[in-house]
């Protein structure tokens, strides 16, 4: 059986693992594909079908400091800036967000130092923090201290900014040292905000830029390092692209905007000189025209050429280089090399296209006439355009979104493909990593790009006994793909010391990966702290959690540049897909048996759950639906989602199961692979009663070889798999 999405040269790839398909909630929601086969995963050449304890071919470029092992069997402790640490309870009506914050001394779990409830929905709701850096050398970009240094959230309309460093105060009295305790306090003198949001920048460590609209309804901005004294700017009309620098490594003097008005680029500069210390004066704030660019009807700001001080744009369907040196714009000629192509067919008619940046290149996927898709580069620096894969024919959905870049690979596809390509390449078949099955899935990833690895994980379901096998693999910059059974990847922490990575979407040297080995059919087991240098060897240790998963956004994807251990503590976010409570997690990446629970969350209601129109409680959409669920719609079409439905399975035996229900507006039940015996019947069911709404066909479903709904009844705008009939819906 052949997916839509097989490609003509998928003879002729290599390192082949054949998995699932991506699929998340960042993207308006989705079921994973899933399926297996009898309880194996397909290796390449370089993986495993029983899994690996080497590590991968290549390993990483990273490594950990030290990197040997401590006095109590992890990693060699870090030293440096100590800090607090943080938690919030989850929001189960916004997606991975929490409601509230608390900070603590990892030392002193149980005591709050400092909090908010209620906190505001900034970027659904979650607090914001900033990482600083110091000894940094701009001649080969070493640092030699990293540390978690603010949070910033939002309470009632008024943004708050909480220090995180622990300092130590003398008392003359006692002679004794003590810590410093974090107190909540203004940042800025704003108040009555609505629609806030913070944008990341990174440039010597994560900084936080706040934007909101206050009580004249204008649009306003808050620098990091505004204090209760300081009133915001006037950002109307205004797009915060960057930070302005005089050379690469000195302190930020100000941000690059763009006007919507007079569609200029502009350095705003604030009232107080440099951005370390910006005081904020509503009146004061000056804009400098950048010059070589006047009027731009569309454009697309790609990034920072991180270690210059340029960054690449397109406008109007061009490519430029800002430089923010001499606040000048220089159009950049563009010029072909082995295709036909232009930069015009790249940008389509938005002319922006879908991209990708990575280093000093934009790369972009096209799909011409004849239904052939390619990945090209766009050289900001040279101007060069190069068609990086040979031409590949694809029904239906091209592969066209880009999900983590490595020093040497892209990574793209769509939800139920991914495929890799090196940046250099020249018109090459792409690797394929993954293409959805009847019953083989691949777990949403983290998208973790990390020096020259590629962090992902995929499962299979044996389709005798139900049991869900997860695979945590790596792809080498060499190209090869290796394998550990039984493992999930859950969290990547930060180096103290080491280098800036301006190649791969991980920008600090890592200090160690947490992996989840011995996994149960939820994705729960023992947490293990493993040197990224060997990414897949047996790790240490530091406690067993079941049940609970570890793929959540907060530490996968919102966090992911910000969390450095402090005296090697860590929180991540785990969730229980029994009864969806997510829980906050304290661990030390080396001490055996440090695992605590520190939020201890009671189950919420499927009303709690439902009401919200974002769900997913902080967890990739193919999290919640890798078992034999999916989604209820009210009509044939996929177009109209139904609620207070359920799915009961009717067994060959005259046994039935009823699906569990709740996992968000919609798409609402989910069975345990292994609950599943044999063939079966399904039958929409009423939530609230019970009875029979409508059936399908008569044990038509072959139990576990078919081992998720949504594969095959795909969602709205997918073609149908394996000739199921419709999506799930209730019309009889």
């Amino acid at each position: 059986m052949r997916s839509k999405f097989r490609i003509k040269a998928l003879a002729a790839l290599t390192a082949i693992v054949i998995a699932g398909g991506l699929s998340g909630c960042l993207d308006g929601g989705g079921d994973s594909g899933s399926s297996a086969s009898s309880g194996s995963s397909s290796g390449n050449t370089g993986g495993s079908t029983g899994g690996s304890t080497g590590g991968s071919t290549g390993g990483s470029t990273g490594g950990s400091t030290g990197g040997s092992t401590g006095a109590s069997g992890g990693l060699a402790a870090q030293t440096g800036q100590q800090s607090y640490l943080f938690f919030g309870n989850t929001n189960h009506q916004k997606l991975g967000s929490v409601t509230n914050i608390r900070i603590f001394d990892p030392a002193k779990p149980s005591t709050i130092l400092t909090g908010s409830d209620d906190i505001m929905a900034v970027s659904t709701g979650r607090p914001q923090p900033t990482t600083a850096l110091t000894g940094f050398s701009a001649a080969d970009n070493s640092y030699t201290d990293l540390f978690m240094d603010k949070v910033y959230y939002v309470k009632g309309g008024s943004p708050k900014v909480a220090s995180l460093k622990m300092t130590v105060t003398h008392n003359d009295t006692t002679h004794n040292d003590d810590l410093s305790k974090p107190t909540e306090s203004a940042h800025g003198n704003a108040s009555g905000l609505t629609n806030p949001a913070y944008t990341e920048i990174f440039y010597m460590g994560v900084k936080r830029f706040l934007t909101a609209t206050n009580a004249n309804n204008k649009s306003v901005i808050v620098f990091p390092s505004a204090d209760s004294t300081n009133s915001p700017e006037d950002f109307s009309n205004k797009t915060l692209l960057s930070v302005f620098y005089p050379a690469w490594g000195q302190a930020a003097s100000g941000i690059v905007v763009y006007d919507k008005n007079t569609k200029k680029f502009q350095k705003m500069t604030p009232s107080k000189a440099g951005c370390s210390a910006c005081g904020e004066d509503a009146t004061n704030a000056t804009f400098t025209d950048f010059t070589g660019l006047s009027v731009a009807s569309s454009y697309a700001f790609l990034g920072d050429i991180a270690g210059t001080t340029q960054s690449a744009l397109i406008a109007d369907g061009k490519l430029y280089v800002l430089d923010r040196a001499t606040m000048a714009i220089t159009e950049k000629s563009v010029s072909p090399k082995n295709t036909s192509t232009t930069l015009a067919n790249l940008l389509g008619t938005s002319g922006k296209g879908s991209y990708k940046f990575s280093g000093d290149s934009a790369y972009y996927v096209l799909k011409g006439s004849d239904n052939i898709a390619n990945i090209y580069r766009v050289n900001a620096k040279t101007g060069e355009l190069t068609q990086l894969t040979k031409d590949h024919g694809a029904s239906g959905t091209i592969p066209s979104k880009f999900l983590a870049a490595t020093d040497e690979w892209i990574f793209y596809g769509t939800d139920g493909l991914t495929l890799a390509v090196k940046k250099s390449a020249d018109k090459v078949s792409p690797t394929l990593l993954s293409e959805n099955t009847k019953t083989h899935g691949q777990r949403y990833p983290f998208n973790f790009g990390i020096g020259a690895d590629y962090l992902y994980q995929t499962y299979d379901v044996n389709t005798t006994t139900g049991k869900t096998t997860y695979h945590a693999c790596v792809f080498s910059g060499a190209g090869v793909n290796t394998c550990k059974d039984n493992s999930f990847w859950g969290a990547v922490t930060a180096a103290r010391k080491g280098k800036l990575n301006f190649t791969s979407d991980y920008r600090y040297t890592p200090y160690a990966y947490v992996r989840v080995d011995d996994t149960d059919d939820f994705g729960g087991g023992s947490l293990k702290v493993v040197d990224p240098a060997k990414p897949l060897d047996g790790g240490f240790e530091v406690g067993k959690v079941p049940t609970y998963n570890f793929n959540t956004f907060m530490h996968g994807y919102y966090y992911l540049n910000s969390m450095v251990d402090s005296n090697g503590y860590v929180v991540i976010y785990g969730k229980r897909d029994d009864n969806f409570v997510g829980d906050a997690f304290l661990l030390n990446l080396n001490k055996a048996g440090s695992v605590v629970n520190l939020s201890n969350e009671v189950a919420p209601s499927s009303a709690l759950i439902n009401s919200g129109d974002l769900h997913c409680h902080g967890r990739y959409c193919s999290v919640c639906h890798n078992f034999a669920g999916g989604k209820i719609y009210g009509d044939k079409a996929g177009s109209v989602e139904a609620t207070g439905y359920n799915i009961k399975f009717e067994f060959a035996d005259g046994s039935s199961k009823l699906a569990r229900l709740g996992k968000g507006k919609g798409e609402n039940f989910s069975l345990l692979h292994s609950d599943i015996k044999g063939d079966f019947t399904p039958v929409v069911v009423s939530a609230a009663d019970g009875s029979e709404i409508k059936r399908g066909a008569k044990q038509g479903h072959a139990g576990l070889s078919y081992a998720n709904c949504d594969w095959c009844h795909a969602r709205s705008g997918d073609t149908l798999r394996y000739g199921a009939p419709s999506v799930i819906n209730t019309v009889k």
